[in-house]
This record gives C-alpha cells, structure tokens and sequence, in this order.
C-alpha cells in the first residue's frame, strides 16, 4: 500500500503483485477483496434523507411503539400505516430541500452578485413551481423506500440491532443478490472458476 499525504493511494493494476488461487484466478496484491459482482447500493431520495435527517422516522416510530408491548419478527414485520405517517409529516409541518432547489437558491446569490437575477428570475420562480409538484409526488414514488426507513426502525425498537440485522437479510438487494447466486449452481460455479 502507497501513502500520499497520509491517505492511501491507488496503485493502477499492472503495478501491483499477481497471484493465483488454486482454481487459476489472478488475485492482486494490496486491493483487498474485489467483488465478483458488482452492485450499487441505492442511493435514498432526498425526501428520505430528509425524514431521516430531521429524526421525522425516529419521532413518528416513538410515538407508534407506545402501548404496543410487541411486534411480529423482523422477517415478518410489515409497517401499513403510512397513511398516518403522513399525517404525522404534515401535523409537525414537515418541509425539506430537494439538491435542485438548493442549487437554485445558489444559482439566485450568485445572479444578484452579478446583477442578473432579474433576467433569471422568472426561469427560477417556473422551475421551483415544477420542483413543488415533483416534491408532492415523492411521497407516493418513494413511499416503498420510506416505509423501509419506517420498519427498520420500529424493529429496532424492539429487536435492537440484532432485529435490524435479521430484517435486512430479507430486504437487502445485496444480500438478495447474494442467494441468487448461491441457489444458481452454474452461475456461482462460473465465478469461481473465473481466471
């Protein structure tokens, strides 16, 4: 491993060692362990990082796990209350910033340093009216991922972090990946023998 300022630098691959597993594969030196396949984690919305941010989840699961000695298992568990979620949002007033808009707001200081924000003015006003209606519809496209943020916060609750860890194992698109492989005989046996 190579150091520049003090934080690890990458070495391009013909630089590094080369090995071989017994089944042939090339393994290089000092990358640790690259992934057969390949997947990205999915980045949350910004009305789920928001929710989260604020602790609106974290609220709204202390208030739903009162007088509720028990749910069923983490595998089992389903969260149908989104309604009341929502309600819950817009009781408390619940506002966010999506990352256009907050360019926007940027892009509106640096016009009126330039003494051009009254060119822009109106682009703007239209563009954040779009970015409301879109802001409005987040709440039915990511009410999947959101109810996610929900039950693994009520699992939580009363399953601690090994509750957390048993309800991931059945929504982790990772993991979901991973049994795929391990049931495909003939898939996983290709990534073995990998040279």
């Amino acid at each position: 491993m190579e150091y520049e300022n003090g934080q690890p630098k990458n070495i391009p691959d013909d630089q590094r060692s080369k090995f071989k597993t017994r089944n042939g594969r090339i393994v290089l030196d000092g990358g640790g362990v690259t992934p057969d396949i390949k997947s990205q984690a999915p980045e949350l919305s910004d009305l789920t990082k928001a929710l989260t941010e604020k602790n609106v989840i974290f609220h709204y699961v202390t208030r739903y796990v009162m007088g509720k000695d028990s749910i069923s298992s983490p595998e089992t568990f389903e969260f149908t209350e989104f309604a009341d979620f929502e309600k819950f949002c817009s009781d408390k007033k619940f506002t966010y910033q999506t990352k256009v808009e907050k360019s926007l707001e940027e892009v509106l200081v640096n016009a009126g340093l330039t003494g051009q924000k009254e060119l822009i003015q109106n682009d703007i006003t239209s563009l954040k009216q779009k970015i409301s209606k879109e802001k409005e519809k987040a709440w039915t496209t990511y009410k999947e991922e959101i109810i996610r943020e929900i039950e693994k916060e009520i699992v939580s609750r009363y399953y601690l972090q090994s509750g957390k860890v048993r309800y991931a194992l059945n929504v982790d698109p990772e993991i979901k990946e991973a049994i795929q492989v391990l049931h495909d005989t003939k898939r996983y046996q290709q990534i073995l023998t990998k040279k």
